[in-house]
């Protein structure tokens, strides 16, 4: 995979499932001095690895406020350990 960004993103997802809040915040916080990111780059980015099934993407109400889910797929793992 060439884009930086989609690699970024699944190494943030590899330890735990993530929101694209979240995984901004994260940005945010620990990566911006590396890394420039916007919601809509995470959000396409996501779009990228939701359509190669390298992530999923579940639903929960959390608060009364819907949440969309981003994980590894159990198979995907593959991707980091060969």
């Amino acid at each position: 995979m060439e884009n930086y960004m989609e690699n970024i993103i699944l190494g943030l997802l590899y330890y735990k499932g993530r929101t694209i809040y979240e995984l901004k915040l994260r940005f945010e916080s620990s990566l911006s001095m590396m890394y420039s990111s916007s919601t809509g780059s995470i959000q396409s980015a996501l779009k990228k690895l939701l359509s190669a099934e390298e992530v999923e993407r579940s639903e929960r109400y959390e608060g009364g406020r819907l949440k969309k889910l981003y994980t590894i797929p159990k198979d995907g793992n593959v991707l980091f350990h060969g």
